[in-house]
């Protein structure tokens, strides 16, 4: 394909979040999930827009509803907040109560749901083990010195960040969306994976990301 970049997200958190649903609910076999990493574009030669994206699933990955309850206590900013909603819910996934040493981090489906089974509102959260992914602070300058409140970019960055690490070692990676302020820098909470658990595409999708469009198919 002959991709050209051309933005066409909405800078919103909800469309942000959509995006995830978009690309995950509709062109996955089970036991695969997706996010996205905000590469976009036109392919001159098909005259269709893209999305990239990172397939994970296999060894390493463990998908599971999680109580809003349990993430959170502010439940309106984690609905409504992807950076909020992100942070969350790696410190979940990190907890030495609940999980000791278990998972390395996670990442949002960006779906709710209640089942009327006792827990209220759960969300869909994937689980990453140290056989799946990396953790690691990431310099922020490495990234590409995105705004740290650019989600688009902070994404685009990790992803190209993996990409090019010698030896091909990563499929992608996505930020934690957490950073620190050192002495000489800021770093940035990133989470790599392995080519054994996940593989980058690029997904077919519309410019229009809305609640009531589902379509995504798998690229060419």
């Amino acid at each position: 394909m002959d991709i050209v970049n051309v933005p066409f997200l909405p800078k919103t958190h909800d469309a942000y979040m959509q995006l995830f649903r978009t690309m995950a609910g509709h062109v996955l076999p089970n036991n695969s999930w997706v996010f996205p990493t905000f590469q976009q574009g036109y392919d001159l030669k098909t005259e269709k827009f893209y999305n990239g994206v990172v397939v994970v699933s296999g060894p390493g990955v463990v998908w599971r509803d999680v109580s809003l309850a349990k993430l959170t206590e502010d439940h309106d900013l984690f609905l409504a907040d992807i950076g909020f909603r992100m942070r969350e819910t790696n410190l979940y996934a990190t907890n030495q109560r609940d999980y000791p040493e278990q998972y390395v981090g996670a990442f949002p489906t960006m779906f709710i749901a209640n089942y009327h089974d006792g827990r209220g509102t759960v969300c869909g959260t994937v689980f990453l083990t140290s056989e799946a992914a990396e953790w690691h602070d990431i310099s922020k300058l490495v990234l590409g010195n995105p705004a740290l409140d650019d989600i688009p970019a902070r994404f685009i960055g990790t992803q190209k960040f993996a990409e090019n690490i010698p030896g091909d070692r990563f499929a992608g990676g996505f930020p934690n969306l957490f950073h620190a302020e050192t002495f000489y820098d800021v770093v940035c909470g990133t989470l790599l994976l392995n080519h054994s658990a996940a593989r980058f595409a690029w997904f077919e999708t519309t410019p229009l990301f809305d609640s009531g469009y589902t379509g995504a198919q798998p690229a060419p």
